[in-house]
């Protein structure tokens, strides 16, 4: 499911602790805001700054309705982080590319095939969750993965900006 759902909803387990469902829409605001205040300068190293959480709290909550929270916008950037990686692993192999109008990654068949027949040895080994979600990556598009490569990008303003001219 890619961490996404089609509509909004909160979610509560038994502990009483409440999980949000991410939609398309939130993705595309989040990304949009956070890149804004990255080439602010609101991001040092690792690091983004308060300012950056709050406007991004406040642009959610004008655009996709009230509840979220700094800590909704810290473990969304968890599962991106954990995306982007994997997405930039891939690419970093000959044969797959990132295709801007599709928003995916694409290869051919058979390097999928090998791709998922070694990812499958390894990650059977790992985690089971994190297999599954690697088999399928070539199934869906990431819209707003451009917006990672500046969120994600070194503390160097100059691939800031290179990277938003992608």
């Amino acid at each position: 499911n890619f961490e996404t759902a089609i509509e909004p909803e909160i979610q509560s387990d038994e502990k009483q602790t409440k999980n949000l469902r991410w939609t398309e829409q939130m993705d595309n605001c989040l990304g949009k805001i956070l890149t804004e205040q990255v080439q602010k300068g609101y991001k040092i190293g690792n690091t983004l700054h308060t300012e950056a959480y709050e406007a991004a709290v406040r642009a959610l909550n004008k655009e996709c309705g009230p509840g979220f929270s700094k800590e909704n916008i810290k473990n969304r950037l968890k599962t991106w982080r954990k995306q982007y990686s994997i997405l930039n692993e891939l690419l970093s192999n000959d044969g797959f590319k990132w295709d801007a109008m599709q928003k995916m990654i694409v290869g051919n068949d058979s390097l999928w095939d090998e791709y998922i027949k070694v990812c499958s040895f390894f990650y059977c080994f790992y985690h089971l969750a994190h297999w599954k979600y690697v088999r399928d990556i070539h199934l869906h598009p990431f819209p707003v993965y451009t917006k990672w490569r500046i969120c994600f990008a070194s503390r160097t303003r100059g691939l800031h900006v290179l990277c938003s001219a992608a």
